[in-house]
């Protein structure tokens, strides 16, 4: 059977066809095995193109073999060869091989209390949805683009450097998931390794030896200093953020000091911020905001004017970070839990604002209602 007649057999298999970049392991690693969306799927072909590998995968067996042999011959499931299971992300290791001790405390100098305690209250659970709804990608293996996206996703989460979309209208809901197993994040990604975020300076790599010589390079060849620095003093530091999908860690670098945190994990195994990541993140982040004239009026003005704004509790919340202004932020509305939608629901008239995440055109798969 040749390539062609095989394409157009496959073809014809399925309604729509999506160009992809990357593979999504729906048996690679750990995050899957109980999804109420794995219920109907049993096995999974890849066809690998760019290797020229068909892979058969079911829940207890991995298999491949090379398409050649498939044209040539019929085969069975007994010609494939043994692949090994991949090792779930979150049970990698933390480079402390790489990153050895001595550790230091760093804390962030001049931070505003007021805005880390709003900001913390209403970033944490953000990330720990994201993570949940592309739990299915993050416990994979991913190459570097889809990798790009997942940490600039983050780091566009905790600078509040998204758009909430509200919808308050009837809608006519499909029941389909805002994120499937298939779905790969398709938002665009930053294009620099180094992306400066309210103190620090943050690393994008998943190669922490990587990150190490990007960090170096970016010292030697930067001349322009942190606000919090004195050129004249020949410890002048830079600050930078390791943010590696695995694993999150502080590196300060003069020219005669190099003082590091212990690396730590991002999630834990339930796909939720490990303690210090769900301290860092804010801490490390937080940008610096003058006051505007909505600072100056009276704390009921200042809601009333928010009111207006916005028509969902989470968009308020992120406006009250933004104006630096008080929230009381808890995740309830109405004496009810906002919580993250699944499924894409019914809408009637008089229903609870539905609070969409966007990265500019890319939908980030969250939606609260």
């Amino acid at each position: 059977m040749s390539s062609e007649s095989t394409f157009n057999a496959l073809y014809n298999v399925s309604i729509v066809w999506r160009q992809q970049d990357d593979f999504v392991y729906l048996f690679g690693g750990s995050g899957c095995v109980d999804d109420r969306q794995r219920v109907g799927i049993e096995t999974v072909w890849t066809f690998d193109l760019d290797e020229d590998v068909l892979h058969f995968k079911k829940e207890k067996h991995h298999s491949r073999i090379s398409p050649e042999r498939v044209r040539q011959a019929p085969v069975t499931t007994l010609d494939f060869e043994f692949e090994p299971r991949l090792a779930p992300a979150l049970l990698k290791t933390i480079s402390t091989d790489i990153i050895p001790p001595p550790y230091s405390t760093l804390t962030r100098q001049g931070l505003d209390m007021s805005l880390w305690t709003r900001r913390k209250a209403l970033l944490p659970k953000i990330l720990n949805d994201f993570a949940f709804q592309w739990r299915h990608v993050l416990d994979g293996p991913y190459n570097n683009s889809t990798f790009r996206r997942l940490a600039y996703a983050i780091v566009r989460i905790v600078s509040l450097d998204f758009t909430i979309v509200e919808i308050d209208r009837p809608r006519w809901g499909n029941d389909d998931f805002f994120v499937r197993l298939q779905d790969l994040p398709t938002w665009d990604s930053h294009n620099r390794d180094i992306i400066r975020v309210g103190g620090v300076s943050i690393v994008i790599s998943q190669h922490i030896v990587h990150a190490m010589s990007l960090i170096h390079t970016d010292f030697r060849d930067s001349s322009v200093f942190c606000a919090d620095q004195d050129p004249a003093n020949p410890d002048t530091y830079r600050t930078y953020l390791i943010l590696s999908l695995q694993e999150i860690f502080l590196y300060q670098i003069s020219e005669t000091i190099i003082r590091k945190t212990k690396p730590q994990s991002l999630f834990d195994k339930t796909w939720k911020l490990s303690p210090e990541a769900m301290d860092l993140l804010p801490e490390a982040t937080q940008n610096s905001l003058s006051p505007t004239p909505i600072n100056n009026i009276a704390i009921e003005l200042q809601a009333s004017i928010i009111d207006i704004l916005a028509m969902g509790p989470l968009q308020r919340a992120k406006l009250c970070c933004e104006l630096n202004v008080d929230s009381g932020f808890t995740w309830k509305c109405g004496g009810r839990m906002i919580e993250r939608e699944e499924v894409c629901r019914h809408r009637i008239a008089g229903t609870p604002v539905e609070s969409q995440i966007w990265f500019d055109s890319g939908f980030s798969g969250l939606a609260y209602k």
